[in-house]
């Protein structure tokens, strides 16, 4: 359900999207990943906006949130169907890592930098990256950020989520990264592929949500959450949803795309859902 450098099998995806405040938008991801490739490899996480090193939280205190979310939404939704079918481096910065659970981050303001970025691990643990996926990154999310999550071995393992905040491209719109391609290739936008996602919004309207004794960071407080479950086969692509004050209350009204319907206003073109 997101794009790995190397085979790898990855289900159960758990995504948060929603907007805190006039400047700041919030994303959460996490999976169940396995690496089959047999040597390190990395999941790459498209961002619509600019996000730093001191955007991204610190979830080991409260990493089965995502899991207590979907909890609350199918308990309350039982018996109904749910599924349906940074600042910006430059070529000189300083290379931004650190470590989320069995993640080895990176922060990219460019996939063309992403190499540089991971250039900072011991070639044994440094995952290789096929140019055509660069490539692609490169055309597809033109101006966007880049997420790279490094990881090892080959036991099935629970992510940690990811969680950050960033300054959007468009404020208007929530974007939860899908684009599915996890074989060491670029995605195939024609194909339709096994799409197995929760997806959950925040607001001020919505459901409450009993944490019991997480400790919750303050950005989730006041906040009301709307999740609904998405399985089968659909067409390859990312999901958004414009932002309005009946989204949270009502749930989600989605768009599936292999086009990415959020662009920098020097690379704005027409484009079409898929």
């Amino acid at each position: 359900m997101c794009i790995t450098s190397g085979p790898a099998k990855l289900s159960t995806t758990k995504i948060l999207s929603g907007k805190i405040d006039d400047t700041y938008h919030l994303l959460a991801y996490s999976n169940t990943v396995e690496n089959i490739s047999g040597k390190p490899n990395s999941m790459i996480l498209a961002i619509p906006g600019k996000v730093t090193e001191e955007d991204f939280y610190d979830t080991t205190a409260y990493a089965k949130f995502l899991e207590v979310i979907e909890e609350a939404q199918r308990k309350r939704f039982k018996g109904m169907s749910l599924s349906r079918g940074f600042d910006t481096l430059s070529m000189d910065a300083e290379v931004v890592n650190f470590q989320v659970g069995m993640y080895n981050i990176f922060v990219s303001d460019s996939a063309s930098n992403i190499g540089k970025a991971i250039s900072a691990l011991s070639p044994e643990k440094r995952p290789e990256i096929n140019p055509e996926i660069l490539s692609f990154l490169e055309n597809h999310y033109a101006g966007w950020s880049f997420v790279i999550a490094c990881f090892d071995g080959d036991k099935k393992m629970e992510a940690q989520p990811i969680m950050l905040k960033f300054k959007p491209i468009d404020p208007n719109t929530l974007y939860f990264p899908a684009l599915d391609a996890h074989d060491g290739g670029a995605p195939n936008l024609d194909e339709k592929v096994w799409v197995d996602h929760f997806l959950i919004t925040m607001g001020e309207k919505g459901n409450d949500v009993n944490f019991s004794e997480l400790s919750i960071p303050e950005v989730f407080a006041g906040k009301k959450f709307f999740g609904m479950s998405y399985s089968g086969k659909h067409q390859n692509g990312d999901w958004y949803a414009a932002i309005d004050d009946e989204l949270n209350f009502h749930g989600f009204n989605l768009n599936r795309s292999s086009i990415p319907l959020i662009k920098k206003p020097e690379t704005h073109e027409d484009h079409t859902t898929a």
